[in-house]
């Protein structure tokens, strides 16, 4: 693993991100079997989980085990993580919205920020801020 480019290891992320989407047909499985207000319920306590996980590693500064701990950035590994803020995000989405406009809207999401990244570093040369590129942007 330590072998591996920095792009490499950005596509493995990205690759880990589409987890994402588990989220999303969870939710849908949930609503078309026991309804919305179940599906939406069942993402609540997903969210609970989620933070108590969180609340554990980032309180006790638990060391990661090297397979889990390479899907994080330096950055990330002191802070809460991006997947309590898409679940928070599907909750308020999929209450709020019809649902076909939520499903898709976490799908152009899920690849829009899988592909722009991967864009971005791969054909991405001219930079606007940081490491963000003009292709990834775009």
């Amino acid at each position: 693993m330590a072998h591996m480019t920095r792009f490499q290891r950005e596509v493995l992320r990205k690759l880990f991100h589409l987890m994402g989407l588990l989220v999303v047909f969870g939710y849908s499985f949930a609503r078309m079997y026991f309804g919305e207000r179940v599906a939406l319920l069942s993402l609540t306590a997903l969210l609970l989980v989620l933070l108590e996980i969180e609340y554990v590693r980032l309180e006790y500064t638990l060391k990661l085990p090297e397979r889990i701990a390479r899907f994080f950035r330096r950055h990330e590994q002191d802070r809460v993580t991006g997947a309590i803020w898409l679940v928070v995000a599907c909750i308020i989405s999929f209450a709020v919205y019809d649902f076909p406009i939520a499903f898709l809207s976490f799908f152009f999401v899920i690849f829009g920020d899988m592909f722009a990244s991967l864009f971005g570093m791969k054909f991405g040369k001219r930079k606007m801020f940081r490491s963000k590129s003009w292709v990834g942007f775009g």
